[in-house]
């Protein structure tokens, strides 16, 4: 067993890539066209989608260059998203969409200076080193080249009583986070984080989203569809029910008319550019 976090990321997504954005919410799709929409990316160009997951950028992307001639390459450090997102490329009969197996940090044997834009939704603060990360991709921008990524700027915090109830059944012990998240707390930290990799003109806006649950089980069956699933692994199994149960009863007072929950997360997209 490795202590690489980076191994760990990719075993957790390899898990959780047959249901990853595939439970009924539009949560990381809207994201992903949000941040493609702030890129500007147009027809023609050269795209590199960092941390490709099931597409919520990628597809995007494609949208945006191919038509032009351009191309999109997705990287994930994860063969199950790979494999996954790789056949809906097919059933979608998309041309010029590539993927591959990489490592997001130091994305090895990809050439230097021979992309348009480089785009990372809601994955550099998994990085070890953030800084590093946005080094390497700034080597892979041509001058002129724009790098667009997105982080999480605010929970919902009327969630914040469902997350305690789980915390309960953790076995004691610092709260789990990623490890590169020191660097996208603020917009300011993102701009310094990017300013010292020698990117200029960068800018930040924020935004709330709104994601709609049918239900407390709703929201449970997503909980274990994403990176969250992380922390319901580390609940014993024998109380992962009693969990589930005190979770989603939490939960309870949030419910609409309808049954259905609202979350709002705030998002953060950045836009920078390489120099030319």
């Amino acid at each position: 067993m490795t202590d690489d976090p980076r191994e760990q990321i990719g075993r957790l997504f390899d898990e959780v890539a047959p249901v990853y954005d595939q439970v009924g919410v539009d949560f990381f799709g809207q994201f992903g066209r949000r941040l493609v929409a702030l890129a500007g990316l147009k027809p023609g160009w050269r795209v590199l989608d960092i941390g490709t997951g099931r597409g919520a950028v990628l597809f995007p992307a494609a949208d945006a260059v191919v038509p032009g001639g351009g191309e999109v390459l997705g990287v994930d450090i994860a063969q199950g998203m790979v494999d996954a997102t790789s056949a809906e490329i097919q059933r979608r009969g998309l041309q010029n969409v590539y993927l591959q197996v990489s490592d997001a940090q130091t994305l090895p044997g990809l050439p230097e200076r021979a992309y348009d834009a480089v785009l990372c939704g809601l994955v550099a603060f998994f990085l070890p080193d953030p800084q590093a990360g946005v080094r390497r991709w700034f080597d892979l921008l041509r001058p002129g080249g724009r790098l667009a990524l997105s982080s999480f700027a605010g929970e919902d915090f009327r969630f914040k009583p469902a997350h305690d109830a789980l915390a309960a059944f953790l076995p004691p012990g610092p709260p789990m986070k990623p490890p590169g998240i020191e660097s996208f707390a603020s917009s300011d930290a993102v701009a310094d984080l990017l300013s010292s990799a020698g990117y200029v003109d960068i800018g930040s806006v924020e935004r709330v989203h709104e994601t709609v649950f049918r239900s407390p089980e709703h929201w449970w069956e997503w909980q274990g569809s994403h990176g969250g699933r992380a922390t319901l692994h580390l609940i014993p199994r024998e109380q992962r029910e009693a969990a589930r149960e005190a979770a989603c009863a939490a939960l309870e007072p949030l419910r609409r008319e309808d049954g259905s929950l609202l979350l709002q997360p705030k998002l953060r997209y950045t836009v920078a550019d390489k120099p030319r």
